[in-house]
């Protein structure tokens, strides 16, 4: 590709659903845009302008015509931006456009196992459009073809890229993931990083439990209720804030049970080979790969719903859908 040497330089994390993309964008806009400067990059935020807050992800999603105006004609002067936006994919020619007024000098994916990464994503958001059994065997959105949309995704993004594609793993390990990110990055972790504003844990963009989610689901089918593209959002959110009996909180369905794990519980090798192409440490690779062996572990020791549970979780899941609809 032809670049022109007045284009900015850009550093794109795309994001994908569930892998930690809020959280980097958090430590990019609190205390005003503080770990930016320190790192010489403005950070592409609101409308697309520079150290704007946080990202346009739902304009990207829902308006893109309005979305590529503003990356057309917004100012970029020369420098290094930073953008963390997990809609990027949403639409083929964003990222061209991005390659258009930027040069992009380097691309980091956030990621975690994709078969974890796919039920995180039905307990987030897929249960409004399917059901657990159904996802399981989607290969466009379930475990059985998370992989393949993982390489997909990263091949697309590499034709407009002119230098690295590497991948930061989101699975829990000694090292916090905003430090292994920012030095896998930036080459630095500012101090600044310690500080009160940065150290706090906040908790975004939290799924629900697996049996709420599948739950949830069926209750919007049986009552077929529409939920518009526009309005997803806020139903998701409504099942976020919505506060279940400690007993229903953490509860799996069966479908997840032995299967699952006996299915994808073999496939960690292949992540740790995937991760090792961005020449991450070996121990680290190893912590990864005894991370993700221990969540299949969580996983199976987690409590499944009983019928009598389930009928609970429908009383509640009523609820969630007559405060959706009468908003």
């Amino acid at each position: 590709m032809k670049l022109s040497n007045s284009k900015p330089e850009l550093i794109l994390h795309p994001g994908f659903p569930k892998c930690a993309t809020s959280t980097i964008q958090r430590l990019f806009v609190v205390d005003n845009h503080a770990l930016g400067r320190l790192l010489y990059v403005s950070f592409i935020g609101r409308d697309f302008k520079p150290d704007n807050g946080y990202p346009e992800v739902s304009m990207l999603m829902y308006d893109v015509e309005k979305a590529h105006d503003f990356i057309s004609t917004v100012s970029y002067p020369a420098g290094k931006y930073f953008l963390s936006n997990e809609a990027v994919f949403s639409h083929p020619e964003t990222i061209s456009l991005l390659a258009e007024r930027f040069q992009i000098r380097k691309c980091i994916f956030t990621i975690r196992f994709p078969p974890f990464q796919a039920l995180s994503s039905f307990r987030f958001s897929g249960w409004v459009n399917n059901s657990l059994e159904d996802f399981l065997l989607n290969k466009n959105v379930g475990p059985q073809g998370a992989f393949e949309r993982l390489l997909r995704k990263v091949d697309i993004v590499r034709p407009f890229i002119n230098g690295d594609v590497s991948l930061c793993p989101i699975e829990r390990l000694d090292i916090p993931l905003e430090e292994r990110f920012l030095k896998q990055v930036f080459g630095m972790v500012p101090e600044i990083l310690s500080g009160h504003s940065f150290s706090e844990k906040v908790v975004v963009n939290e799924s629900i439990s697996e049996a709420f989610a599948n739950v949830l689901g069926s209750e919007l089918r049986t009552q077929s209720v529409a939920v518009p593209p526009k309005s997803r959002q806020r139903l998701i959110k409504i099942a976020q804030q919505y506060s279940l009996p400690e007993d229903l909180k953490k509860l799996r369905m069966p479908e997840t049970a032995e299967k699952f794990c006996q299915t994808y519980r073999p496939m960690a090798s292949r992540y740790i080979s995937l991760l090792r192409e961005s020449s991450l440490p070996e121990d680290q690779l190893e912590a990864i790969e005894s991370r993700v062996l221990s969540d299949f572990d969580v996983l199976q020791t987690t409590a499944i719903a009983t019928s009598r549970e389930i009928e609970s979780l429908r009383i509640h899941a009523q609820q969630v859908i007559r405060t959706y609809a009468g908003m």
